[in-house]
């Protein structure tokens, strides 16, 4: 028997949108089944790859006709807003009456050689940021690294990202952190498991970080993001009332706790 499965993407700047981050939250859904699922609707192709040879097959153009289920990130976030919070991979269980998993959640993911040898990954980017609500500027990541880097705590170091977003790297690339783009997932998985350290926003490459079981990761999490929906339940977050009012010594000091340990 196969399960139908149905996502009904969210909308950013107008247009339906499966982003990276809000797809690997619905896999612990698909897999919770243990039995074929069928996917119809916006599930983002980049995340495929890290399915390896987990029973799902994927429509995107397919109707939610007929489908067992229907989820989707915004239905997840309406249902939290009249519930309370929860993390976002947990709502669709809590949406469907199904028993709802602890954090962390670890998922069997697949990774690839990068080719790339271990260093500190930065992943400083966002599409869904809205106003600044989650970028933190790029020149306090240059400064952490450089600061890890006087302190004999960091050599390589890496800055994660993609050309077709329009991420620019040049902050980066100039104090000779190296730009790592458009890599498959597989391989930036690679990358951030063997990192001896993580660091990053509330992106894609966070909840990257989180199902594929990376625990040297550091987050910057401010308080005007919704409690828990997306945080990083295997991160040290580093907090404050918006990005812009979190200091470079509070990211410093979470840093050096982890290079430390």
């Amino acid at each position: 028997m196969t399960v139908l499965v149905h996502i009904d993407a969210p909308r950013l700047y107008g247009k339906p949108i499966g982003l990276i981050g809000d797809t690997l939250a619905m896999v612990p859904f698909l897999l919770h089944f243990q039995q074929p699922v069928h996917v119809t609707g916006l599930f983002n192709r980049h995340v495929i790859p890290l399915l390896g040879d987990a029973p799902i097959t994927f429509d995107p153009e397919g109707s939610g006709a007929g489908a067992d289920f229907v989820i989707g990130a915004q239905r997840a976030w309406d249902h939290c807003q009249a519930k309370g919070w929860r993390h976002m991979a947990q709502v669709y269980f809590e949406q469907h009456g199904l028993p709802v998993p602890s954090l962390p959640i670890t998922l069997p993911l697949v990774s690839s050689s990068c080719d790339l040898p271990p260093g500190i990954v930065i992943s400083p980017f966002s599409v869904s940021d809205l106003g600044c609500n989650k970028l933190w500027l790029h020149e306090r990541w240059v400064y952490v690294v450089q600061t890890l880097r006087r302190l004999g705590m960091a050599d390589r170091a890496y800055v994660v990202g993609s050309w077709s977003s329009g991420d620019s790297t040049s902050p980066y690339a100039v104090a000779g952190i190296r730009p790592v783009l458009d890599r498959p997932l597989t391989e930036v998985l690679d990358l951030l498991r063997k990192a001896p350290l993580v660091l990053g926003i509330d992106n894609g490459i966070a909840h990257l970080a989180h199902f594929g079981g990376v625990k040297r990761h550091v987050m910057v999490y401010p308080d005007c993001l919704s409690p828990h929906w997306a945080e990083s339940p295997r991160a040290q977050h580093v907090r404050g009332s918006t990005p812009a009012n979190i200091s470079v010594d509070q990211v410093l000091e979470a840093a050096r706790r982890i290079l430390s340990s």
